[in-house]
């Protein structure tokens, strides 16, 4: 598979490659790991962004699965092709400009000196147009509106679908 997925990522252009790995193809975790079916991989998709538009101002289709759980390998550049395992977690892109914007704003209202290292990591994400979970717990103020959030999403995934991994 690893090498398939190299092969792809050179041969297609990216949006292909988005189209075939993350809106596409069967979820490499849910296949894999989880051993669903092709059917019980929709239904489990459609239960996880029900849970997450139902607590989460964002329509149920601008919620994605990415990461390693969609094709088993990591994309990250800085992580390229280490292999999905124990440690690691489910990540899902919440595409919403108005939560962008909420959390953008809670950022600014927010900005302490004590933080100024951890601004300077978040411009990165930020320039690109998102922020990171791991960049918005470092700060109190979006932290606690994210946990507000967030908390109950990851409370009901865990109690009402059982994916063993973070989320």
């Amino acid at each position: 598979l690893q090498d398939i997925v190299k092969r792809d990522l050179i041969g297609k252009t990216p949006r292909e490659f988005y189209y075939d790995y993350f809106l596409r193809s069967i979820n490499w975790y849910f296949s894999e790991k989880m051993n669903l079916n092709q059917t019980d991989q929709h239904k489990l998709m459609g239960d996880l962004k029900l849970i997450i538009s139902e607590d989460i101002p964002v329509s149920f289709n601008n919620i994605q699965i990415v990461g390693s759980s969609t094709t088993g390998y990591s994309l990250s550049p800085k992580k390229v092709f280490c292999i999905f395992d124990d440690t690691s977690d489910i990540d899902i892109a919440i595409i919403s400009p108005e939560l962008f914007q909420q959390l953008w704003l809670v950022f600014r209202r927010s900005y302490k000196t004590q933080f100024e290292a951890t601004y300077n990591y978040i411009k990165n994400s930020l320039y690109r147009g998102y922020f990171n979970e791991q960049d918005i717990l470092k700060i109190p103020d979006p932290r606690k509106l994210w946990e507000k959030m967030a908390g109950p999403v990851k409370s009901r995934i865990r109690s009402e679908i059982s994916i063993p991994h973070e989320v």
